[in-house]
């Protein structure tokens, strides 16, 4: 996103990543969680208090910084040592259920596992990312995608987690909008960006698909189903062409 992508540019970034509902791709979220490790977490919220897309700064303080972006959502920044980044990322990651599951199996195997570290008794395990955690644990690395408390658990034990959707796998866009109506692109940058995508990432793919479903200007979403012809008699004039 624009904010990771603006912090991960500021000198004190050590490493940084999006959490919470939003890493697990939901279908609707909250808010936006960041999860960053530095060693002057100070200056990294200042910089994050002050982003052009923050509209007002709800909290702010060395570890924790929360504010209301542009678009009406609120935003949290943790910042945590660069040690104590990647439990604090599965942690926040979530979801709720998929963290108890994880306890559960670390104490089962004489661990205690929290936010705040992996131990064996006194002792702190030594882990440099997420995937060094479900390690620790007899897991393969289970994707944010999966962590639902589920299954994914016992499919990580018996090595049998399901292959992502990636965006190799992309071969067209359905139910797109244009600035015609009520769309923020143009039906060539529309087409465009779908030949981009599919065409330099799919060899496979030689005529990639895009389906577009615009309002009728003489409609709104509230009171019509109707889909106009506009974009349709554009391609077949050849007006718009992107390839």
């Amino acid at each position: 996103t624009q904010l990771c992508d603006a912090l991960r540019l500021h000198p004190e970034t050590i490493r940084i990543e999006i959490s919470g509902s939003v890493r697990r791709y939901r279908e609707t979220v909250k808010d936006i969680d960041l999860v960053a490790s530095s060693g002057h977490p100070t200056e990294l919220a200042d910089a994050f208090a002050v982003l052009p897309s923050v509209s007002e700064v709800l909290l702010q303080g060395p570890t924790k910084t929360t504010v209301r972006l542009a678009s009406g959502l609120q935003a949290d920044l943790r910042v945590v040592s660069d040690g104590e980044y990647p439990l604090l990322l599965h942690h926040l990651t979530g979801s709720k259920d998929h963290n108890v599951n994880m306890r559960s199996r670390a104490l089962a195997m004489g661990l205690r596992l929290n936010e705040y570290g992996l131990t064996r008794g006194d002792k702190k395990l030594s882990y440099v990312d997420e995937g060094e955690i479900f390690n620790h644990l007899g897991l393969a690395y289970i994707p944010p995608e999966l962590r639902e408390g589920l299954d994914e658990v016992a499919a990580a034990e018996s090595g049998e987690l399901p292959n992502l959707i990636a965006a190799e796998d992309i071969r067209g866009m359905l139910h797109v909008h244009t600035d015609y109506s009520d769309g923020a692109h143009s039906l060539r940058e529309m087409a465009e960006k779908i030949i981009e995508i599919t065409g330099s990432r799919s060899p496979i793919v030689t005529r990639p698909l895009l389906f577009l479903t615009c309002w009728a200007r003489s409609a709104t979403p509230q009171n019509s189903r109707q889909v106009f012809s506009t974009e349709r008699s554009l391609i077949r004039s050849g007006t718009t062409r992107a390839s």
